[in-house]
């Protein structure tokens, strides 16, 4: 481990001149899982003093091999007694600690209210977000719940079904002969998606709703099933997150006034508030109260000065592979911190 400092020292006619030294070196004890995922434990910086140190930002170096169709994605856990939170990182990329990742997703069952703007009054963002990260997801999954007569958590138009599902351990799904289209590819049979977000889109032939393996005349292919999942089946499993599409942030003025009304891609933010579009006629609840039908999610960055101090963090390797006879290698990797 490597300590650096987070600003330069002095300044010359050939720039800003920074000091660093290696104060800290030392070897650490690791988890692997048979799933593909290794897990680093608890990593923390000390002083000469061997007093630990506050963590501001980190970054890591990694020494892998990543062969055609196998992949590595690297995450962090800032708290080392906990094997959730993970937030994303990329190899030889900072990440500030100050700053944490903040995941709303309309917490339990309450839809969305909107007031007059379209404004979703329910979501509204934390104190020193970082508009940049804001992502936001509509219409996400609720079972039973429809919404314009079609299932949450999913897009139909030109008889095409479509949505955007998150998977945190990878995922094994057959298509059967039929093709569909996983992040824009065109593809069938067996597919393996590594953790992360991937678009869906198939033809309506190859998605029906059913209550029960035994009335589903797809089975094993339902590709609405596969995606969403169902109750008490072995072969139909859930998707960690699902949403009906994600959609592109633009100014509010542009929304507003340079967006058509049924243009419903993308999103603005109106102060503290992300706003949408409504498509006509809205599905209310309730008209008096203004509650829709739809739940939405939004996941994004802000700049907190109250979390408690990171002095260590968890790196975490999640391995995959497409090929049978290749797999991707971690061969070790140096964790660079600024305090």
């Amino acid at each position: 481990m490597i300590r650096i400092n987070p600003s330069y020292k002095t300044q010359d006619a050939a720039g800003f001149v920074y000091e660093f030294g290696m104060n800290d070196l030392r070897v650490y004890e690791s988890l692997y899982y048979p799933t593909g995922q290794f897990v680093s434990k608890a990593i923390e910086f000390r002083d000469v003093l061997g007093i630990l140190q506050r963590i501001n930002n980190i970054k890591f170096n990694f020494y892998d091999e990543r062969p055609e169709g196998t992949e590595i994605i690297y995450y962090i856990i800032a708290d080392p007694s906990s094997t959730e939170g993970l937030i994303r990182i990329e190899p030889n990329v900072p990440i500030e600690l100050t700053t944490v990742l903040k995941k709303q997703e309309d917490q339990g069952k309450i839809r969305s209210r909107y007031d007059a703007n379209h404004a979703l009054v329910g979501l509204k963002l934390e104190t020193g977000f970082i508009q940049d990260t804001v992502e936001f997801y509509r219409n996400t999954y609720q079972p039973g719940i429809l919404i314009d007569g079609i299932q949450s958590g999913w897009k139909f138009k030109d008889s095409y079904y479509s949505c955007i599902a998150e998977i945190l351990l990878e995922k094994e799904i057959n298509l059967g002969v039929n093709f569909a289209f996983i992040d824009g590819r065109k593809v069938n049979g067996i597919q393996v998606l590594a953790p992360g977000f991937h678009t869906f889109r198939t033809h309506e032939t190859n998605w029906k709703s059913v209550n029960s393996e035994s009335e589903d005349p797809l089975f094993p292919y339902n590709h609405k099933l596969l995606i969403e999942g169902l109750d008490g089946s072995s072969v139909y499993e859930k998707v960690e997150f699902l949403a009906a599409e994600k959609l592109n942030l633009i100014s509010a003025f542009d929304l507003i006034e340079n967006i058509s009304q049924e243009n419903d891609s993308y999103f603005g933010i109106n102060g503290s508030y992300p706003i949408i579009k409504i498509s006509a006629p809205p599905v209310f609840l309730d008209e008096i109260e203004g509650w829709r039908l739809e739940q939405h999610a939004i996941r994004y960055k802000y700049v907190s000065d109250t979390l408690a101090p990171i002095t260590s963090v968890r790196l975490v390797a999640r391995m995959s592979t497409n090929n049978p006879r290749l797999t991707p290698v971690l061969r070790g990797y140096i964790a660079l911190a600024g305090f």
